[in-house]
């Protein structure tokens, strides 16, 4: 009985470098083949993540909503929504920002010497930090406050998914 584990488990060795061997000499990854399996229908029943917004760079994310959601799962859902959204507002904001006093001190670099280095971007830099230094703070702030509020709808939800898992085990063996 020892023989037949043993070669299974060579084989299974053998067949997975063989596999992966095959994957290298066409030029393509393992995880592809996952992705073809992926229909574009099995997409409407998945949180989905979209691509980075050009001024944030976050990736916004549709969540999924199944018909028969309960009321500790849309609470959950809606508070992570309403945090994604802030997240979203605030390094828009922040990077719009940015941008724009970049450009004026570009601009006035190159009025002043003709061309910008490294180190006058350097100095800039700095003191955008510096200037945004107490709304980054209170962005921090309200960011993991709304975190920590979120844990209590998060547990929530997961206890009632845990019990409608537990429960018809009950029901089968009592009733």
């Amino acid at each position: 009985m020892s023989v037949i584990p043993s070669t299974c488990q060579n084989w299974s060795r053998v067949a997975s470098r063989s596999f992966w061997f095959q994957c290298q000499r066409r030029n393509f990854h393992p995880t592809a083949l996952i992705a073809k399996k992926t229909s574009t229908t099995d997409l409407s029943e998945k949180t989905l993540i979209g691509n980075p917004d050009p001024i944030s760079n976050i990736r916004p994310v549709k969540y999924y909503v199944p018909a028969n959601e309960s009321p500790e799962d849309t609470e959950w859902r809606l508070w992570n929504e309403r945090v994604d959204k802030l997240h979203q507002d605030f390094w828009s904001n922040n990077n719009r920002k940015f941008l724009k006093e970049k450009e004026e001190y570009v601009s006035k670099i190159k009025q002043e010497k003709g061309s910008v280095s490294a180190e006058d971007l350097s100095i800039f830099y700095k003191s955008f930090l510096n200037d945004s230094y107490s709304r980054h703070l209170n962005y921090n702030k309200t960011w993991i406050k709304e975190n920590f509020k979120m844990l209590l709808p998060g547990l929530k939800a997961l206890l009632r998914g845990k019990a409608n898992q537990v429960m018809p085990y009950f029901k089968k063996s009592y009733a």
